[in-house]
């Protein structure tokens, strides 16, 4: 079995957002509306369960209302930014990301190409919440116990990430 060697730079991408089977509870400031965030939410993180979603208006910019909304995803609460630019159209400002999958795909690509296999752990909570350019820490341990840091980076609100082995 080979080990881990310093400095191979690997440029992958793949899409961790959440994604077909979904359930919300009602939540949500009036000027939003509960129905209106749990659809948008609904189309956004198709088959993971989402709940007790909240939102309160941060602030309005040029047209743009701005709140915070908390739910629970996965089981984990997270709390994201939802943008109302006109009455039609919501938009996220970030990505949400299941932790298991980037795992799955940081240790898929050691495999592949590097020819090692690895464990990886890139956080204790099942989702996190990332802007795009946000950097997400994993570790990643070879059977022979060494262990290196590659840099996973957030492309873009649909939770594409880039990966640079270490």
């Amino acid at each position: 079995m080979r080990r881990l060697t310093p400095v191979l730079v690997l440029a992958a991408s793949a899409a961790f957002t959440a994604g077909c089977d979904f359930s919300t509870s009602s939540g949500g400031d009036d000027k939003l509306g509960a129905a209106r965030i749990e659809s948008f939410l609904q189309e956004e993180f198709r088959g993971i369960e989402v709940t007790g979603v909240q939102c309160s208006e941060l602030d309005e910019r040029d047209g743009t209302q701005q709140f915070r909304c908390a739910a629970t995803v996965m089981g984990a609460p997270i709390e994201l930014n939802v943008e109302a630019a006109d009455e039609d159209r919501l938009v996220r400002t970030e990505a949400v990301l299941d932790v298991a999958k980037v795992e799955a795909f940081v240790v898929q690509q050691y495999d592949e190409q590097v020819g090692v296999t690895v464990t990886a752990e890139c956080s204790a909570d099942p989702v996190l919440v990332a802007t795009p350019g946000d950097v997400v820490d994993c570790t990643v341990v070879d059977s022979a116990g060494t262990s290196q840091a590659p840099r996973v980076t957030v492309e873009n609100l649909d939770g594409d990430i880039s990966l640079e082995l270490a």
